[in-house]
Formats: structure tokens, C-alpha cells, sequence
């Protein structure tokens, strides 16, 4: 109600401003000030009123918006006679502002971001993602599509311009006239081309200046005619623009073919990080969205990361070869490359059927006379047969054009082709919100439309079912039941404890485990399960490798038989139980060495004196010949021999051994002289000490 009374005045005012004082006219040549000649008077156009000595479009006008004088802020701009904030901006105050990247106004009005954060698609991030790489005045931008910042950072395109990769130019579709973007197809001053204007009494129409508005584009808006079904600009109604993201469909603006609008935007939910699967639906940080779930590593048919999402860059538009990369004016992405569909051209920044467009009849820039329509290329006075209506200057066929399917600029989205007239989808394939999807395989259509499968499920033959061949599906989720702990063999089968699953069975963890008592144990070291359930150590035992057996007191001692021993030392247990010494050895450090002298044929001899291993082992000394200090030798002359020695003066030989007699107590003077017990030999005698 509100705007249908506030339409009725807004006409009123028109009507009125429209009616201030004239002057007599012949042609529009005769008034001034934007007026044209009607009916002998100087008039302002239809669709303008008078503010002062201006004509003046109340409805989008910053300077006189809704009514004479009323004027817009800078950053405002006039839509239906209302200032309101450019799309994607919000009112904060007095100013217009980008709640998505002004780190003041942070995803509302007044949340600030610290110091050391930015603002990210209205989240305060410490970091810029690499779909807005580059900061400028504060804020995480995107250089290749940022009007603002085209480019380089404060480099901003002129009002009407857009920014593609990085260059400031006139949208698809429009052309540069006298430094300002026009489109060509309604303007009345350029209408077809640059400086060419429409007489008296003429509107342009799809290029052509025209008597009256045809029927492909029935509706006048603001001296031009357009069709409100299908014009973004004008959609529903005169100057009810779509926003940037959206086509005017049927009059309303909804959003392109497989997106959905999510927080003001349209997006798409099987790859939006933000909006996966649904609206508002976050995957979490180091996780990715396919097919409308978060998962840790994009599929083969999706297999680029761009922004948190999966993609195709060889086919997807807004990522066509690289992240970010997105095709203008209607094209498709082709092998990573932007090209326009088979059978069209890329004319004035758009892809245009060169068959039937007025502007572009056969190739790019050939414009048809007034009067005449474009078919098959050609321009002709009459369309043909085949393709009897006229759409835009175009002669087509509405039972079978896909892009004029039953009535004049009605599009069949890309996945549907025009049957009889009406958009349908192709073979087996059902519609299911906008979009053409195979009920059979679609994971977020499964046997029927908004059907989701769960994570993990795939779409098989119209049911949720598991994607790998080799899983099972139990309680809704996808399990191998060869290893699955939950599902052990068979679904909701579940092992106890801390028992694993192998091989479809519960078994524990390690190979020397048994399940005991409710309990996986180590039967190598268990005293109640010693080598086996229930074998249990009596008292003081203590279970080793499987067996029973007395616990030593000391760690350095091994138990042998029944006795503790150290067999780092042990002459019966040297290194090991019942590995002896011979004798002569020693037991160090748990081998046997010799205590004097060296090993020589399995016994310990001293190769100083032995006569049989004399310096080495084997080196036997000849007959009547000594070893004396590892060397064979004769005794000096005058020097007795003694057992395998030589007793040099003062020594005497007594006993096979050279014995001082001086002070010898066991031969005290003599080899038999024997002292008591109570006397000591001192100068060859016993006496007492």
C-alpha cells in the first residue's frame, strides 16, 4: 500500500510538473532544456517532470529524487523516486558503506575491527583470503573486479563502469558514447549506435528508433521501450532494478540458474564455504565444500580449490583456468578459456546470436535499417516462415528458441531447451529450484527434489547409498566393516574395550594379546594369565616370557635354577645360566677371561715363563733351555738352574722355585731349615722379631 499511494502521488507530480509553462514548437529542435515538440508545445518527454528549467526523471534523479530539489547523498543513488545505498552497500549514518569490507562497520553498523584485522565479506579476519588479496584503504580487495580499486588501489572507475580484470570499462553489452556508458538497444540519443537519435515522436527499440513500442518490448520506461518481464533495469516495473548477481525473470529478480540468495547475495550452496548446503552453513577452517558438504580434499570432477570451494576451472565461469577468473556478457567457459557458445559472437562486450540481432545481423556491428528484422543473417522486410516472430528486431521461432522460448526475451536457463514453447529440461531430468538434475545420481536431489544425502553417501538409482563399492552403509553412515570398531563384521556389531577390529573380527590391539576377563592382557608378563587365560603365578613369582618364575630381589641378578645370580660376574654363570669357567678364569664382565696370564689351548698360562708357550702361544723353548721373560734362554754361567728359572746370587734354589735363604722363613739358611712359628729369618738365621 505504501508504495502504490506513493506511486499515485509520484504520477501526479509528473503530471503536474510536465504541464508548467510551454512554448510553441515546429520540431524538438524549436525547445530546449531536455524538452521535446508535442502537439505544437515544448513539453518535457514522457516519463519526466519539470524542476525548474530542467526535465528531470523523479524516479532517478540524485538531485531531484521523488520530488523537485530533494537531493541524495554523494554515495546514494535514486531508484523509484527513494535515495537508497548502491547495491551491496548499507546506510551507516549518512553514509553509504560496504558492510562487507569497511573494518568500522564490520557485517553491521558500528562493529569495528582491531587494529591488526581486516573486514571480510562482514567477517574481522587477521588475514586477507585469496579471493580479496590485495588491501586497500584497510580493506581486503579484489583488484580484478573491484570498481574502487581496478587495477591498483585507489584507482576508481567512472559512474556507469565496471572493472574486468582490471580495466575499467562499460558493462556487457554497453557502449562508450560522448565518455559515458549507453546501451544502445534503449537509448533515444544513441540508439543503435553512437550519436544516432531518434526523431519526434520515436522511442528506441532493440536499436531502432520506432513510431511505436513493438510487442517483444511492449513497456516505455523513460522515453524507451523495454520488456519489463525480462529487463534487469526495469523489472516488474519502471527503474525496479536487479541487483549485479540477479536476472529478471517473469518480471521478478531472482537469482542465476543454480544459485541461491543467502544473507543478501546469491550464492552457490554446493561450493560456498559460507553457505555449504545451506544458508549460513560454515565448513570449518581447513575443510572444503563440494557438493553441499564440508569435506578435507576436493573430488576428481572437482578437483581445484578456489576460495574454500571445489571447482572445475576448465568449465566453471567464475573460475575459468584460475581461481577467480570469471567470463563476462554471457560467455562459457571452455577448456579454461572465456569463449561465447557455438553459433554466437562476442559483439560490444556480449554474446549475441548473430542470426537474428538486429545490431549484429550476420556479424558484429552489420545494424539493420529501420524497418527491417534480422533472419538468419541477413536483413529482411519479412520474417520467413520458419522463424515468424519478431523478437527485438529478430526473426525467430518461439516454439524452439531457447533464448525467446514462447514469448520474446524469455531464456531458457542453461541445462533447459525450449520445447513448444516451454523451457523443459532434457531427457530424463527433473527441474528441482531452477535447475535440470538427474534424480537418479544428484546427491542434493535423491529420488527426489531438496532430497540431500548425508556426508559421505553418494546418489545411486534414486537412494542415498555409499560411494565406495567396498563400504556399507549402517545407520546412515558409510563403514568398512573389516576394520570398523563400531561395526565389526556386521552392522552395529561393536568391540569391547579397547579390542580392535581386523579382519571383521574383534581382536586386541598387539598379536601377543589375549582377551581375558572382559580384557585384552600381555600373557608374556600377566601373573594371572601367564602364557594363557587363567594361569596364574603362586605368590613371590613373577611372570616371564610366558612362564612362571621366582622373582629375583636385586634387577642385576638372573635367576638360574633356583638361585639369583649375577652373570656379569658368576663363575658357574658367566653371561648366561650354566655357562662355566675353566679353571684359571675369571668371570668379568659376563665373560670368561684368564686371571693370569693368557688362554693357550684351553688353559691360562703366563707366556713370561712358561717354556711351552714361551712370548706366544705354541712357541715351545728347546731341551735345557729356559723361558725367561717371554724369550728362550740358557742360564748364565755360574747361575744355577731352578724348575723353568735361573737363580742368580743371592738367590738358592730350594723346591724347584729361587728363594732368598737370608730371610726366607721356610728356608732360613738353608732349603732345610724351617723357622717356628715364632721366629722370623733374618741374615740366615730364626730369630726373634
Amino acid at each position: 500500500m505504501k508504495y502504490t499511494l506513493f506511486s499515485l502521488v509520484l504520477g501526479l507530480l509528473l503530471y503536474v510538473s510536465a504541464c508548467g509553462p510551454t512554448s510553441e514548437c515546429t520540431t524538438n529542435a524549436d525547445c530546449s532544456d531536455g524538452k521535446t515538440c508535442q502537439a505544437s508545445f515544448c513539453l518535457c518527454p514522457e516519463g519526466t517532470a519539470r524542476c525548474g528549467t530542467q526535465c528531470v526523471s523523479l524516479l532517478t534523479s540524485k538531485a531531484h529524487c521523488g520530488r523537485c530539489d530533494q537531493k541524495c547523498e554523494s554515495e546514494q543513488q535514486c531508484t523509484q523516486g527513494q535515495c537508497t545505498c548502491p547495491f551491496e552497500q548499507s546506510l551507516c549514518g549518512e553514509a553509504c558503506l560496504s558492510l562487507s569490507t569497511n573494518a568500522a562497520h564490520c557485517g553491521q553498523c558500528g562493529n569495528a575491527c582491531a587494529s591488526e584485522e581486516f573486514c571480510v565479506s562482514g567477517r574481522c579476519l587477521t588475514k586477507c583470503p585469496l579471493g580479496t588479496p590485495t588491501i586497500c584503504e584497510g580493506a581486503c580487495v579484489n583488484t580484478r573486479y573491484e570498481r574502487t580499486h581496478c587495477g591498483a588501489c585507489g584507482n576508481a572507475c567512472a559512474a556507469g563502469q565496471v572493472c574486468i580484470e582490471g580495466q575499467c570499462t562499460c558493462p556487457p553489452g554497453q557502449i562508450s558514447c560522448e565518455g559515458q556508458c549507453v546501451e544502445p538497444q534503449t537509448n533515444g540519443s544513441h540508439c543503435g549506435a553512437c550519436g544516432t537519435i531518434c526523431k519526434d515522436g520515436q522511442r528506441c527499440a532493440s536499436g531502432q528508433c520506432e513510431t511505436k513500442c513493438p510487442p517483444s518490448t511492449p513497456s516505455v520506461c523513460y522515453g524507451a521501450c523495454v520488456d519489463t518481464n525480462t529487463d534487469a533495469k526495469h523489472c516488474g516495473r519502471c527503474g525496479s532494478a536487479c541487483r549485479s548477481d540477479q536476472r529478471c525473470v517473469d518480471g521478478r529478480c531472482r537469482c542465476s540458474h543454480g544459485l541461491r540468495e543467502c544473507d543478501g547475495r546469491c550464492v552457490s550452496l554446493s561450493s560456498d564455504a559460507d553457505h555449504c548446503g545451506q544458508c549460513g552453513k560454515t565448513c570449518p577452517k581447513g575443510s572444503l565444500c563440494s557438493e553441499g558438504q564440508c569435506i578435507a580434499n576436493c573430488p576428481k570432477a572437482t578437483p581445484d580449490v578456489c576460495y574454500g570451494g571445489c571447482y572445475e576451472t576448465k568449465t566453471n565461469i567464475n573460475h575459468c583456468g584460475k581461481c577467480g577468473t570469471r567470463c563476462q556478457g554471457r560467455e562459457l567457459c571452455k577448456g579454461g578459456q572465456c569463449a561465447c557458445a557455438d553459433g554466437r559472437e562476442k559483439c560490444d562486450g556480449l554474446c549475441v546470436n548473430t542470426q537474428h540481432h538486429v545490431l549484429h545481423c550476420g556479424k558484429c556491428g552489420r545494424k539493420c535499417a529501420s524497418g527491417t528484422y534480422c533472419a538468419a543473417g541477413d536483413c529482411v522486410g519479412r520474417c520467413p516462415k520458419d522463424t515468424p516472430a519478431i523478437c527485438y528486431g529478430g526473426c525467430v521461432d518461439l516454439q524452439r528458441d531457447n533464448e525467446h522460448c514462447g514469448r520474446c526475451g524469455k531464456r531458457c536457463p542453461a541445462g533447459r531447451e525450449c520445447q513448444g514453447g516451454q523451457c523443459v529440461c532434457p531427457g530424463n531430468l527433473s527441474l528441482c529450484r531452477d535447475v535440470c538434475v538427474d534424480l537418479q545420481n544428484d546427491r542434493l536431489h535423491c529420488g527426489k527434489c531438496e532430497y540431500i544425502c548425508a556426508s559421505g553417501l553418494t546418489c545411486k538409482e534414486g537412494k542415498c547409498d555409499c560411494a565406495d563399492t567396498s563400504l556399507t552403509k549402517c545407520g546412515g553412515l558409510c563403514v568398512k566393516l573389516q576394520d570398523d570398531k563400531q561395526h565389526c563384521g556386521a552392522c552395529g556389531k561393536v568391540c569391547p574395550g579397547i579390542q580392535v577390529c581386523q579382519q571383521g573380527a574383534c581382536v586386541c590391539p598387539q598379536t601377543y594379546q589375549a582377551f581375558c576377563g572382559g580384557r585384552c592382557v600381555d600373557t608374556r608378563v600377566d601373573v594371572s594369565h601367564c602364557g594363557g587365560c587363567g594361569a596364574a603365578c603362586q605368590q613371590g613369582e613373577k611372570c616371564i616370557e610366558g612362564k612362571c618364575q621366582i622373582k629375583c630381589a636385586k634387577s642385576t641378578e638372573t635367576l638360574c635354577g633356583t638361585q639369583c645370580v649375577d652373570v656379569k660376574a658368576s663363575f658357574l654363570h658367566c653371561g648366561a645360566c650354566n655357562n662355566p669357567c675353566i679353571p684359571g678364569q675369571r668371570c668379568q664382565a659376563g665373560k670368561c677371561v684368564c686371571s693370569v696370564g693368557e688362554e693357550c689351548g684351553g688353559a691360562c698360562v703366563d707366556t713370561q715363563l712358561d717354556p711351552k708357550h714361551c712370548g706366544v702361544c705354541g712357541n715351545a723353548c728347546p731341551v735345557n733351555m729356559l723361558c725367561i721373560q717371554g724369550t728362550c734362554s740358557q742360564c748364565p754361567a755360574g747361575t744355577p738352574v731352578c724348575g723353568s728359572s735361573c737363580c742368580p746370587a743371592p738367590l738358592t734354589c730350594c723346591g724347584g722355585a729361587c728363594v732368598d735363604t737370608r730371610y726366607n722363613s721356610k728356608f732360613c739358611g738353608g732349603c732345610n731349615n724351617s723357622c717356628p712359628d715364632s721366629k722370623v729369618c733374618k741374615n740366615s738365621a730364626c730369630r726373634s722379631p
